[in-house]
């Protein structure tokens, strides 16, 4: 019986090392089999890529030159504004420079037509006290020189009475000139 159970195991050792031979290369041709069917897989991925970066490469280059053409498209009319106004600019300084050449008001003649102002708004007694005193009257800050002047004649009536008094006399000189003219005027009738 020994035998016959060692010709058993023998069997069955041989019988399990084919089918476990069997198994070795179904499982190196399932090795083989997915090894292929990844490459496979993997070139047709990169297939996939390559197409779909190169659609988006195509969408993107005709955003890319849309972009490109506005933006060309504002930096021209933001130039030709510039243009614009710096052909402006220098039209003022053009202007700024033949006004240069002009003859220019000086401080005395400005002076001169705020007096002729002054004597065109007094009543005409008035006048000769603005001729005495135009030269002290300072316009203020909110105030011209006539209404300046009006109140200097409001503050200091003496003075006015003074000087209209002084202009009203006659002068020596000048009464001598009228006597003299008078009575050459009479010795001429006779």
């Amino acid at each position: 019986m020994k035998l016959y159970a060692r010709n058993e195991a023998f069997d069955k050792a041989g019988f399990q090392k084919k089918a476990t031979k069997q198994i070795i290369r179904d499982h190196k041709g399932q090795i083989v089999r997915a090894r292929s069917e990844r490459r496979d897989e993997l070139s047709a991925a990169r297939s996939a890529c390559e197409s779909e970066r190169k659609r988006v490469a195509a969408a993107c280059g005709s955003e890319r030159e849309r972009i490109r053409g506005d933006a060309h498209a504002r930096i021209d009319q933001i130039e030709a504004e510039l243009r614009r106004q710096r052909e402006q600019l220098q039209t003022i300084y053009e202007m700024e420079r033949l006004d240069r050449g002009r003859v220019r008001s000086t401080p005395r003649e400005r002076k001169q037509q705020s007096d002729d102002d002054v004597t065109r708004n007094l009543e005409p007694d008035l006048v000769p006290v603005w001729n005495a005193v135009k030269r002290t009257i300072k316009a203020r800050p909110g105030m011209d020189r006539t209404e300046a002047f009006m109140q200097w004649v409001h503050d200091s009536p003496d003075a006015v009475a003074e000087i209209q008094a002084r202009m009203y006399e006659p002068d020596e000189d000048e009464l001598a000139r009228q006597e003299e003219a008078y009575w050459h005027e009479r010795v001429g009738q006779r």
